[in-house]
């Protein structure tokens, strides 16, 4: 996976350098290109009401804009994104533990799983701008539209700590403080593609006849299921674990997206 990253970014270097060179070509009435720095915030949020989310994380990322300029106040923006998102999610693991002594099942437990992501992708974004009339050297522009993403990149931590013991008519959840150390983990489930909406403002001011600084921020939200393959044990709004028989756990699959606010800082050619 590393060394997948490590391409992806030996890749899109030398295409930005090369859409710096053609941008000289371009006109400004036509097109406009352009290179920022992108740090955001990011979260991630269940979409199956079981599991649970807490945190997040401050990340990097770059962008190569393109705009197509349709009108003089519109324009269809595209590019490449690249950026990380962190967050934290916690889930009952679905795999019932025992206790034994010699052969001897002295009692059954279930843990809950706190893990850490960190996650990478590659997207293009798919948005139109709207741009004011330029008010002395500066101008005003909003944007909307969507996200196709692909990760290129997951690691993650795992710590586990027992929640709930059975007892002869069924689980009841249990106060252990006692946590597992924290584990990396290699996981393989995280979906590949990955779609978003993305809402924007920002301010272009204009630095000659060449070159423009923008500032903006962006809003980018996972619209899709983004785990794959995890199953967590239900529980309802009250903790309580549902069960078939009043001993099997029942489970579903566990299904979340991420999301994050940036800032934008760069220059337009």
């Amino acid at each position: 996976m590393r060394t997948l990253m490590r391409m992806t970014y030996n890749t899109l270097v030398p295409i930005f350098i090369l859409a710096i060179c053609f941008s000289t070509k371009a006109t400004a009435q036509d097109v406009k290109m352009g290179l920022a720095l992108a740090p955001n915030v990011s979260w991630m949020t269940p979409i199956d009401n079981v599991h649970s989310t807490d945190g997040g994380g401050g990340n990097f990322g770059f962008e190569f804009i393109i705009d197509f300029m349709l009108t003089e106040k519109l324009a269809f923006s595209t590019g490449v994104h690249v950026f990380d998102t962190k967050g934290t999610i916690k889930y009952l693991d679905p795999e019932v533990q025992t206790h034994q002594e010699g052969n001897a099942i002295l009692y059954s437990y279930i843990n809950s799983v706190t893990r850490e992501y960190d996650l990478k992708y590659v997207e293009i974004p798919l948005t139109v701008k709207a741009r004011t009339k330029q008010i002395g050297y500066t101008t005003l522009f909003a944007q909307a539209g969507l996200g196709l993403g692909l990760n290129i990149g997951v690691e993650a931590y795992d710590q586990r700590q027992k929640e709930y013991q059975r007892m002869a008519f069924g689980w009841y959840s249990v106060e252990d403080p006692f946590l597992l150390p924290s584990t990396p983990v290699i996981p393989n489930d995280i979906k590949l593609l990955r779609s978003s909406l993305i809402l924007g403002l920002g301010v272009e001011h204009s630095l000659g006849e060449s070159y423009s600084l923008i500032i903006g921020a962006n809003y980018n939200s996972g619209l899709l299921n983004i785990h794959k393959g995890t199953e967590q044990i239900l529980v309802d709004e009250n903790g309580v674990i549902q069960t078939e028989d009043y001993l099997t756990p029942e489970t579903v699959e566990l299904k979340g997206n991420d999301g994050f606010v940036e800032l934008v800082i760069g220059l337009i050619f």
